[in-house]
């Protein structure tokens, strides 16, 4: 009886899990982001990012994180044939890194956190960039980027320059004033980094208590 409790309790609580993260990602400001082909989603954690995908429901999607685990999180989109998921860290050169292993798995990452115990659970990934995933000419449409990596979302950047340069519009979360990661940078090293490749800020979402992290949506200007 006891046991049937257990199953029931857990049933219970995964479909609370599931109903709370419907609208993970995003933000009634992505309405104002162009309609791509192709969306690239860079860090998708135990969750996905199922409220940015609603609103491109008939873009290919590419998934890449470096944690298999994650691949449940979008295997109802990996059903469809075109959808592809690639088991790989991005950064700004290829190689092999360890990534730490956090609870929940979405907030693992290459970068450490200030003051953390360094006991956490490491894991050795393999390391791609950008550019190398996907040289020029391997996209004939249009498509969009979104980069969430805890931390290291500026190297991600760095190692795809070429890419991004021709993408539609890009979507990266960062800190705002004050860093949590080890070797990170902020709202401003981000923005300035960014709009050199001809973008505007097209929407903002800040972090409940307004100071702790964004996420930034930048347009190219030409499509605004």
């Amino acid at each position: 009886m006891k046991s049937i409790l257990k199953k029931i309790i857990k049933l219970i609580f995964r479909k609370k899990e599931q109903k709370k993260y419907l609208n993970k990602g995003g933000w009634p400001g992505l309405r104002v982001l162009p309609q791509v082909d192709l969306l690239i989603d860079v860090g998708i954690g135990h969750q996905g990012t199922e409220g940015l995908y609603k609103f491109f429901p008939n873009a290919t999607k590419y998934f890449i994180d470096p944690l298999i685990e994650t691949k449940e999180a979008v295997s109802v989109y990996l059903k469809n044939p075109n959808n592809k998921f690639f088991e790989c860290a991005l950064s700004s050169s290829t190689g092999q890194l360890d990534i730490v292993i956090r609870d929940p798995i979405s907030q693992s990452g290459l970068n450490s956190k200030i003051n953390e115990n360094k006991s956490n659970n490491i894991r050795s990934v393999r390391v791609e960039t950008l550019d190398n995933l996907f040289p020029t000419g391997t996209f004939n449409s249009t498509y969009g980027i979104k980069i969430d990596v805890e931390g290291h979302e500026l190297e991600v950047i760095k190692g795809g320059e070429n890419l991004i340069k021709k993408s539609s519009f890009i979507i990266v979360e960062t800190s705002l004033y004050k860093n949590k990661f080890k070797n990170s940078v902020l709202f401003k090293d981000i923005y300035l980094y960014v709009i050199q490749f001809g973008f505007d800020i097209a929407s903002l979402r800040v972090s409940k208590d307004g100071i702790d992290h964004c996420d930034i949506a930048f347009v190219k200007n030409n499509e605004l």
